[in-house]
């Protein structure tokens, strides 16, 4: 929970997010392999790991959850003399359990229930622009998921500014252009882990797809505001039960028209299987399954088999 950092004015950093946006990931997996990590480590690891050693950064919140195997990566850090604070999902989405964890992080960094309150409703108030900032791509179609995504995946941390935050969401929002009358594009859902790559979403749009709903960006907007810490994060889907995270991506599937699913797998998540089984059996739409294997632009297989995918659902529209 990012109210609680925010709340004692310490300063949040979303390791994934500094790693998607770094202008040298390459040189930042090439200091994990350094440190000892073997280029067969999930994809998503390898990144945590050398942005961690590279930003020289001390003390690291680790959020585990049953299906994200993080304790190794965990013992690797205590051996740089990185101290870790552990964060437990609870697998069975107990509300005791979970506020059980918030008491003890608040307590750890010293953060109190009034302050928090503060952070929740100051971030609640940005959550809505950044789901106005969703409509507009899915809805309005006035900003390309290619524009959008960087800020989306930066509501993690928010750069650990809020209002700085705030300040770009607003920019995008109000540089948003009205659609130019275009050829029918696809309409694609994008699920599971966030694509590593830095021109997934532009290469789709190339070929004439349109990402109107990222899982990943879709849960960091907290579509489901709550007045209290514990009831905002128990409607936090991504962390939690398997089959009710897809049940509610189905229904924004659904409202949003999407023709066809892509799924991005990093190798990190132990559940990968059993997703794409659950997303054969219920969505109902045509699956295309990815591996994102490495950062930077898409390998030319990848990007054939995205081009390929478009094509023969643009041939069954017609």
């Amino acid at each position: 929970p990012l109210e609680i950092l925010l709340a004692c004015e310490r300063k949040p950093v979303d390791l994934l997010r500094c790693f998607l946006q770094d202008s040298r990931p390459n040189a930042l997996l090439e200091e994990a392999h350094l440190a000892g990590m073997t280029p067969q480590a999930p994809l998503i690891d390898r990144a945590l790991y050398g942005t961690i050693l590279a930003q020289g950064i001390d003390e690291v919140i680790v959020a585990a959850s049953a299906d994200r195997p993080t304790r190794h990566l965990a013992a690797l850090l205590a051996r740089h003399d990185v101290r870790i604070t552990w964060f437990n999902w609870p697998a069975d989405r107990s509300r005791e359990s979970l506020a059980l964890e918030i008491k003890k992080l608040a307590r750890h960094f010293g953060a109190i229930p009034v302050d928090i309150d503060q952070a929740l409703r100051r971030l609640g108030r940005i959550r809505e622009r950044l789901r106005e900032l969703d409509r507009i791509v899915w809805q309005d179609g006035r900003i390309d998921p290619s524009q959008a995504w960087p800020v989306q995946i930066a509501a993690a941390d928010m750069y650990g500014d809020p209002d700085r935050y705030l300040d770009t969401l607003e920019q995008l929002i109000g540089g948003a252009q009205r659609p130019a009358a275009a050829k029918r594009t696809i309409r694609l859902a994008c699920l599971g882990d966030p694509p590593l790559w830095s021109d997934f979403f532009l290469t789709m749009e190339e070929f004439g797809g349109r990402a109107v709903f990222i899982e990943y960006a879709h849960h960091l907007a907290m579509p489901r505001q709550a007045d209290s810490l514990v009831d905002q994060y128990l409607a936090f889907d991504l962390p939690y039960d398997l089959q009710q995270r897809l049940q509610n991506c189905l229904t924004e599937i659904r409202q949003r028209d999407v023709d066809a699913l892509v799924l991005v797998r990093t190798g990190h998540a132990s559940n990968d299987a059993t997703l794409e089984l659950l997303l054969r059996q219920m969505a109902e739409r045509p699956l295309l399954v990815v591996d994102c294997l490495d950062c930077g632009p898409l390998d030319l297989v990848t990007r054939l088999r995205i081009r390929d995918f478009l094509q023969m659902l643009q041939s069954l529209h017609h």
